[in-house]
């Protein structure tokens, strides 16, 4: 980090300014702006039973290793190593922090990293900030999820899949290019937003969230307890020289596994106050008029003026819990009808052909080939980061279990929801081809057949893989029960 843009646009590049600059910068960030009322929570006490030691290490041995530990330096590793005897102790501990509805203070604690998103480096607004938070808290924090994630995921409707067990990004994947593949075939217009808050789960209210918690009836108890686990805390933030100590008065913490599920049962609470029966899509005597996934929300409506609409009433039920629309990053899309001016409060919103939404590329006229495009791209930026290690590995096996866990998942990512046609096949099976020739190093003029190379690498074909996800994934549809 070189240098950083200042609030009125000045570039800084003395580190003490810089330094300064991320302080006030993250100072404002995490300061509360909305007074939030704390709803009364009037409904019985309920028992909760002591914390066990197989919950414990349920919850520890679903970490993941080589993750960066918090200020204590407690790693995942060195408490999967404390075996029973301390996952006992921990059992312990976290059933004596539940009864006094308290944690340590070394648990409010954390060190945030700052990791580079798309756009301006030197904007501090296109960084994402990530708590490293203390291991022993983690773990006592998915135990917590672990008891009442069944309930917090009842609450939740079939439109938003982010962060739920048994959804994934290709069932909004699915619905929106179904949905855009029919309007167009039967020339139905659609309008769509694609919905963008500025720093999310950074700027959720704290009370908000407890809130929404007492509305969908979490025990008491867990429900005090995360309220003080997240109602007073504090980062450390290290640029060059000195730690930025932020306290923290709103938000919840990245880093943190329980964090998706608080911010996802507030914004269930901010669309509850919709009624939107009459709008969007009719389909099998349902509606569909918005998709979630996580915080990325598209509106949908047969026409300009009703997807206005709905953006405006979403843009005032957010502001009430924290949330702010980002305008310069959300964008409509208008299929099949004519243009029309989309404005939310005095700013315009770009209207645009294609959008990248859950990392596929959806387009007004519903064609692939700029997703092909790009998934080749990606896949090729993959490939030359590990093409070093993929032409000095010997074992063959070994080589070709690196490129179909590396490489094609990124070559194939949202394929399950594609037509794929034989121009787009080629295009696939040529990549890939490509990548083999350069593991072997061989040259196209050396006139090797296709077949000869696939036996000395063994990797797997790509277009067989792509008609595999996609019989896998109509299998997952078929079954289905819920009526997604």
């Amino acid at each position: 980090m070189s240098a950083l843009l200042a609030e009125d646009g000045t570039r800084l590049t003395k580190r003490i300014d810089m330094e300064h600059r991320c302080e006030e910068f993250y100072r404002k960030l995490f300061s509360s702006k909305k007074d939030v009322p704390l709803l009364r929570d009037e409904r019985e006490e309920e028992e909760v039973p002591d914390v066990l030691q197989s919950e414990v290490r349920h919850a520890i041995s679903n970490s993941k290793n080589d993750k960066a530990p918090g200020p204590d330096g407690i790693t995942n590793e060195m408490i999967k190593a404390g075996g029973y005897p301390l996952w006992k102790a921990l059992a312990t501990l976290f059933t004596e922090c539940i009864r006094r509805e308290d944690i340590p203070d070394q648990w409010r604690k954390s060190s945030t990293i700052i990791i580079p998103k798309k756009g301006d480096q030197e904007d501090l607004e296109n960084y994402r900030p990530i708590a490293l938070l203390p291991a022993i808290y983690k773990t006592f924090t998915k135990v917590l999820m672990n008891r009442i994630v069944k309930q917090l995921d009842s609450e939740q409707p079939r439109e938003q899949a982010g962060f739920r067990s048994g959804y994934s990004t290709l069932d909004h994947l699915q619905t929106i290019n179904q949905l855009l593949e029919r309007c167009r075939e039967y020339t139905v217009p659609v309008c769509l937003i694609f919905v963008d808050f500025e720093k999310a789960f950074d700027s959720i209210e704290i009370n908000a969230v407890t809130n929404a918690l007492i509305r969908q009836n979490v025990p008491k108890k867990y429900v005090r307890v995360l309220y003080k686990i997240n109602k007073s805390c504090s980062t450390l933030i290290r640029l060059f020289y000195n730690n930025i100590d932020i306290p923290i008065s709103r938000g919840v913490r990245q880093g943190d596994t329980i964090s998706p599920k608080l911010f996802t049962a507030a914004l269930e609470d901010v669309f509850k106050n919709f009624d939107w029966s009459g709008r969007g899509f009719k389909i099998d005597g349902e509606r569909l008029h918005h998709l979630r996934f996580a915080d990325d929300i598209v509106l949908i409506a047969h026409d300009a003026y009703t997807v206005t609409k709905m953006l405006k009433e979403l843009n005032e039920s957010s502001k009430s819990v924290g949330l702010r629309i980002n305008r310069a990053k959300t964008k409509a899309m208008l299929v099949n009808c004519a243009e029309e001016e989309i404005m939310l409060e005095s700013d315009k919103i770009e209207i645009v052909d294609n959008y990248i939404y859950l990392g596929q590329q959806i387009t007004n006229d519903h064609t692939i080939e700029k997703e092909i495009r790009r998934r080749r791209c990606a896949a090729w930026s993959k490939f030359k980061n590990m093409e070093e290690v993929l032409r000095k590995t010997k074992d063959v096996n070994t080589r070709a279990h690196l490129f179909n866990t590396n490489v094609l998942p990124a070559l194939l990512y949202g394929c399950e929801t594609w037509t794929i046609r034989e121009t787009d096949k080629m295009k696939l099976l040529t990549t890939q081809r490509a990548m083999e020739r350069k593991v072997l190093q061989i040259r196209l003029r050396d006139r090797i057949r296709n077949e000869e190379i696939r036996k000395r690498t063994l990797f797997k074909d790509a277009y067989d893989d792509a008609t595999e996800r996609k019989l896998r994934w109509a299998g997952h549809v078929a079954r289905r029960r819920d009526n997604r």
